[in-house]
């Protein structure tokens, strides 16, 4: 048997990791997250919209709207935030490509298979977890936007040759 003064610490449990600001955020809105799930599941029994397929398609329509309004918003501050890192007297140009003959995925096939999707789980319930579809379907659907509307480079160059570089 040792006897331990109440100064020795050499066997406290240390935490390997400190919590950092995204972690502390997920903690600190989870049960933001959790009282408007229980609201929203509420309203949509209460107020029986779980019953009305033309309020549920509104409803799932205003939340991919929702969505393409947050992609542009995205967009925009990205494209801010790049004119803001670049120099004013810098030389800008303008590249030209022409299609190789193959095509691209078509991403709006993809999206409009995925919100397909949910819209027939969205609209197959009725028991007040449609929200939970709502908010799935607004972040795909968000994630999707961003794709279409700011393609990757390295995307275009599988697909398309560079002809001509115009200055600006």
């Amino acid at each position: 048997m040792v006897e331990l003064s109440p100064s020795n610490d050499s066997f406290r449990i240390k935490s390997k990791t400190p919590i950092g600001a995204s972690t502390a955020l997920v903690i600190m809105i989870q049960p933001l997250v959790g009282i408007s799930h229980t609201l929203m599941k509420d309203a949509f029994i209460s107020w029986g919209i779980n019953q009305q397929i033309l309020m549920k398609v509104v409803l799932f329509a205003f939340s991919v709207f929702l969505s393409y309004l947050m992609a542009v918003f995205y967009e925009k501050s990205a494209v801010r935030k790049f004119e803001s890192r670049v120099l004013q007297n810098s030389k800008r140009c303008r590249l030209v490509f022409e299609p190789k003959g193959k095509r691209m995925i078509d991403w709006w096939y993809i999206t409009l298979g995925i919100n397909t999707v949910c819209l027939a789980f969205f609209i197959g319930l009725d028991s007040g977890y449609e929200s939970a579809i709502l908010v799935i379907n607004g972040i795909i659907s968000w994630w999707f936007f961003v794709i279409l509307r700011m393609p990757q480079i390295p995307e275009y160059y599988k697909t398309l040759t560079l002809t001509e570089i115009e200055e600006l």
